[in-house]
């Protein structure tokens, strides 16, 4: 399995000679059409006893290795980076670098006694191709590492892989009229007033298309195409409505309710923080407790797309300040009876629509009597937060967390 010709080199011209050598390689089976792209990465294991260069140096040569003996595959090095741990993650990566296929190399044992694990998935057919692993046949404690033969590797996927034969063939794609489809080669395409889309694509080959319409949830597919074929996509209508219950700074309960203007995106919503009961997290108190309520109306927009992990918003609005004294009807704060309001938020995926949120809640609030209004917030003369103005104060010291739910 394992060389053992000793050459003395520098390493940094042993790897400079490597890479040289695969992009030589890769350029000749780019001018050939090659038909099949794959993925590699190879890990020494911390206990195998090789430095990082020497682990670079070992993944040019298998990188040349495999290019030079599956004729009709163009292999593309990972990099020197860790390889994602799960096989769904790496299906992801090689996807995203317009691979077809992976194939991952785990050197460990000893420099003495080297052991080479090798697994490989085929995104075309959707199966784990190679699963094996197997001790080297000499060691490598004084063989030169840009040496090693990777022949009983390249045997392996020679004979697990067979060379696609190129073809092309006619994708129909059916989704509802000015869905925007991406993933393809050529680019993004747009469905037609029909609801359908036709690409010609070469096959066999691994995509994974992505539907976006305005009002409409992302769909997102993958696709295996080997003939010509119909793909309908599955598309859900945005949410029109969402409800939401929150904490507002030393845990005061608040709710909302939205209205979606444009699905999903563009919303109206109107809202309530009581101040009657919160908890106070102080040696001093353990509850505040103030006769108030705040009722605000907002209008924001989202700014990332609906299926983003994290998807920022933002919103402006204002709010009025409602007194409830038992014995007395509800009336404005006669201090300070109402304000502006700005919401930058980010949300997080929980379960189905349902997402956690959190908002950084910069306020304005108007008063004729800046001083009495600054009073009335306790005995400092600016409380921390506060910035005094003739028509008001600045507040900048809030936080807004909950959960919301799309309806």
């Amino acid at each position: 399995m394992v060389g053992t010709v000793i050459v003395k080199k520098t390493p940094l011209i042993i790897v400079i000679l490597l890479l040289a050598r695969v992009c030589f390689a890769q350029t000749s089976s780019e001018a050939a059409n090659v038909p099949r792209r794959l993925l590699v990465s190879l890990e020494a294991q911390p206990e195998s006893g090789f430095t990082a260069l020497e682990a670079v140096i070992l993944s040019k040569s298998l990188v040349l290795s495999l290019q030079e003996g599956l004729p009709g595959f163009r292999v593309i090095e990972y990099g020197p980076f860790a390889f994602p741990p799960t096989p769904a993650a790496r299906n992801d990566e090689a996807a995203r670098r317009g691979a077809d296929s992976w194939l991952w190399v785990a050197v460990s044992g000893s420099r003495g006694s080297p052991a080479i694990h090798v697994v490989s998935f085929d995104l075309l057919t959707q199966s784990t191709i190679i699963d094996q692993g197997f001790s080297a046949v000499q060691d490598l404690a004084s063989a030169d590492v840009s040496r090693v033969s990777w022949e009983m590797v390249v045997s392996l996927a020679r004979e697990k892989y067979q060379p696609a034969v190129r073809r092309t063939v006619k994708l129909t794609i059916h989704a509802i009229p000015d869905t925007r489809i991406s993933g393809l080669p050529g680019g993004p395409v747009l469905t037609s007033p029909y609801g359908a889309a036709t690409v010609n694509l070469e096959a066999p080959s691994f995509y994974r298309v992505r539907a976006t319409r305005a009002g409409y949830y992302p769909a997102q597919m993958e696709l295996y195409v080997d003939a010509d074929r119909d793909l309908q996509i599955p598309q859900q209508p945005g949410s029109s409505f969402s409800v939401e219950g929150s904490f507002f700074n030393a845990l005061f309960i608040g709710g909302d309710a939205g209205f979606f203007l444009l699905p999903d995106t563009a919303f109206l919503k109107v809202g309530v923080t009581s101040f009657l009961v919160g908890l106070a997290l102080s040696p001093d108190s353990l509850l505040y407790s103030f006769p108030l309520v705040h009722v605000n109306v907002q209008l924001g927009s989202y700014w990332s797309p609906e299926d983003a992990f994290l998807r920022w918003y933002t919103s402006v609005g204002g709010f009025l300040r409602v007194v409830l004294i038992p014995g007395f009807p509800p009336h404005l704060d006669a201090i300070s009876p109402g304000g502006l309001q700005l919401n930058l938020g980010v949300e997080f995926p929980l379960a189905g629509r349902s997402r956690l949120f959190v908002e950084y809640v910069p306020m304005l609030y108007l008063s004729a009597m800046t001083d009495l209004f600054l009073d009335s917030l306790g005995p400092n003369s600016v409380p921390f937060g506060y910035a005094p103005v003739s028509f008001g104060a600045f507040d900048f010291a809030n936080i807004r967390f909950g959960v919301r739910w799309m309806l």
